[in-house]
């Protein structure tokens, strides 16, 4: 029976669907079934569709560029920002979040999935973590600390760059390595 992961951030169009896809794709490469889906808790549909930004996030392209670097192809299908809801919340067997603010999120919203839901960097440590490293952070923060914009500055002031997309996808990649292990365990 396959497991059913839902993978949570806010605008669902960087780090849940970045990390969703590389869970999905290292659980086929051990030979695990199971379906990962991801989600946002601030992700606003009708928003989105006036501005003409329903489409493929920019973090598909790098996703893929990953891909060919890691893997030597691509499985990758086109991602879609997804809303968060009831729907995806009940299915889901395991929900992961990138942060502890964006658990605390979808908790006041869905009170009921707090025993399936766990932060992504919990899941790979032994102990409790602080808050601040606990975080998978969003290559678009306007924090002047984020690891993101610190080291994409030089190409554009707001750190909104392939380069930082890169990162962020390869701490995806690398977080979903060592969470795919620890699932069936939990």
């Amino acid at each position: 029976m396959s497991k059913k992961i839902l993978v949570v951030c806010a605008g669902n169009s960087q780090r849940s669907q970045a990390l969703a896809h590389y869970i999905q794709e290292y659980a086929l490469r051990e030979g695990l079934d199971f379906k990962v889906k991801s989600a946002g808790v601030a992700v606003n549909y009708e928003k989105l569709k006036t501005m003409n930004r329903l489409g493929t996030p920019f973090t598909d392209k790098v996703i893929r560029a990953q891909d060919q670097f890691e893997f030597g192809k691509s499985n990758r299908e086109p991602g879609t920002r997804t809303p968060i809801s009831k729907e995806l919340v009940d299915e889901a067997d395991l929900i992961i979040t990138v942060g502890q603010n964006i658990k605390d999120r979808l908790l006041t919203m869905f009170p009921e999935a707090a025993r399936k839901t766990k932060v992504a960097k919990e899941i790979i440590v032994d102990k409790i973590i602080s808050k601040n490293r606990a975080d998978f952070e969003d290559p678009y923060s306007e924090k002047p600390n984020s690891p993101y914009r610190k080291r994409s500055l030089k190409d554009s002031p707001k750190g909104q760059t392939f380069k930082g997309n890169y990162i962020m996808a390869d701490e995806a990649r690398r977080l979903a390595k060592r969470i795919v292990p620890k699932i069936n365990r939990l």
